[in-house]
């Protein structure tokens, strides 16, 4: 994954309904982090993006299962 395409992810994750704080918390980093990131502020170290990545793959993980679950709940 890109900068720019986890920049737009994590921008459609807070468009969403999560908190920066709540991002960073699952992420294990700082908000401050996802503040400047999301503001182009800094560039990401690379265990950070790295993490970032995972949080950014795990959601869309979990979504994919919802949309199964709701699917199969109406077969």
């Amino acid at each position: 994954m890109d900068n720019n395409t986890l920049r737009r992810e994590i921008a459609n994750l807070l468009a969403n309904g999560f908190t920066q704080a709540e991002i960073a918390a699952k992420a294990g980093i700082r908000q401050n982090t996802i503040s400047r990131y999301v503001n182009g502020l800094t560039h990401l170290r690379f265990n950070t993006a790295l993490k970032l990545i995972a949080f950014v793959r795990n959601e869309r993980q979990r979504g994919r299962d919802a949309i199964s679950t709701q699917t199969d709940a109406h077969s």
